[in-house]
């Protein structure tokens, strides 16, 4: 039996998850090289330096390193081939969030102006990025991107 596990760059999950790892390497020391941890960090609203010590955040892109290595998996790729395939996706995916409404989490209420956004919104009740009027919806996926106003 062998594992490729693939997480969001979260404190929590790679803490646990990671914990788990050496939890099952050391219960199984024969069969430790047969477990691999792939991390997704892939929020390009974060910048490199300002996710300098912890990484960008694990979004949606975590979700096409899952489909795409476990595809392979499926098709008789061997796991260094699709730890490979799952490590080059997560370098190379980027996802950005957009708040165009309001969000009730973990207790807190973060609520735009109908006529404003949020890029790089957050998921988890922080405050959310600064915001920006919506003068035209044109060219969204662009400034998303690139990161223009």
């Amino acid at each position: 039996m062998v594992f490729l596990t693939g997480h969001r760059n979260y404190t929590g999950d790679i803490l646990n998850f990671g914990l788990a790892k050496e939890r099952y390497s050391a219960k199984h020391p024969d069969r430790a090289a047969l477990l691999r941890f792939v991390v997704v960090a892939d929020d390009v609203a974060v910048g490199k330096t300002q996710g300098a010590i912890v990484g960008r955040r694990g979004l949606a892109g975590t979700v096409l390193v899952y489909k795409i290595a476990s595809a392979l998996a499926r098709k008789g790729g061997s796991l260094d081939q699709v730890e490979q395939l799952a490590l080059c996706i997560a370098e190379r995916v980027g996802t950005v969030g957009i708040g165009l409404g309001h969000c009730h989490a973990s207790g807190k209420v973060n609520s735009l102006e109908q006529t404003h956004h949020a890029l790089g919104a957050r998921d988890e009740g922080q405050e959310h990025s600064p915001t920006r009027r919506v003068r035209n919806w044109n060219g969204w996926g662009h400034r998303m991107l690139f990161r223009t106003s």
